[in-house]
């Protein structure tokens, strides 16, 4: 967090003890302003735990490109918290993190969340919410907007594909994943406790996904939570990180793909400085 949304904290703590948040009415001792600020910052990170996840998922993992040059994500099976995250005005965060590039934004999903940003910001109709953020929007599956308007050229091939917490047990995630596997493109799926990462895990190992990355998320949001119809379910947004590229196995052959040894780079290195001194 910067300075301000510190002082801001700061400040909302110290009314909030002025307010008579104290033992007279909670019968605990009043925790004092540190803790009151600390509970704050926790609060705060589970705002931005999506835009910075995001933005830093774009830095992170996306091809290096001159300044200027954008960058695309599509963002998948995006709900009411996406959606919200856009009309309050947290892209900028995403901005943030990437500094050098804009960004082409895109949500798929037929969620009622999504519902009135793809009528604001069709594929055809494209918003400039930011002069470095254009926003679009579809109602609908991600495998069927693959085959509508990226096979079709309408919309580029992304760079990143993400989806926060995403539940792959659900039917319609597994032609989605499929689709990305053999189309090589690289994807981020974020999960909300180590449960829900596992379960992720053993989906995608099932279709041999190819890791990049795995593990704990340094974005993830600092408000824990219990789920109100499971007081064992504790979780937080954006707790791991999950991305892959492509599969471990060629599926028409049922061979593994082996990666190049160094050994084999550099004898292809060499053969190649051979042919341009033949040419030469």
């Amino acid at each position: 967090c910067n300075f301000n949304i510190l002082i801001k904290k700061k400040i909302n703590a110290e009314y909030m003890e002025s307010s008579g948040i104290n033992a007279e009415y909670t019968g605990k001792p009043h925790p004092g302003d540190d803790e009151i600020t600390k509970s704050l910052q926790r609060l705060v990170t589970g705002v931005l735990t999506h835009p910075m996840t995001i933005g830093k998922v774009i830095s992170a993992y996306t091809p290096k490109r001159k300044k200027d040059k954008p960058k695309s994500i599509h963002l998948v099976g995006t709900d009411t918290p996406e959606a919200t995250m856009i009309y309050a005005g947290f892209y900028t965060e995403m901005l943030s993190c990437n500094p050098l590039n804009p960004i082409k934004l895109t949500m798929v999903s037929p969620s009622a969340g999504n519902r009135q940003l793809a009528k604001d910001c069709s594929p055809s109709n494209p918003m400039l919410i930011n002069d470095r953020c254009k926003l679009t929007a579809w109602d609908g599956l991600y495998h069927d907007f693959w085959e509508r308007f990226i096979l079709a050229k309408k919309v580029e091939k992304p760079d990143v594909v993400m989806a926060i917490h995403p539940r792959l047990e659900g039917e319609f995630w597994g032609p989605t994943v499929d689709l990305l596997l053999d189309e090589n493109v690289k994807v981020a799926f974020t999960a909300f406790n180590e449960e829900h990462f596992k379960q992720a895990l053993e989906r995608l190992d099932y279709v041999f996904a190819k890791y990049v990355f795995k593990g704990l998320n340094p974005w993830v949001s600092g408000h824990v939570k219990q789920t109100p119809h499971d007081p064992n379910m504790i979780w937080a947004s954006n707790q791991y990180l999950i991305v892959f590229q492509g599969r471990t196995v060629d599926m028409k052959t049922l061979t593994l793909i082996e990666e190049p040894t160094e050994e084999n780079l550099a004898e292809a290195e060499d053969e190649f400085e051979r042919l341009l001194n033949e040419a030469s």
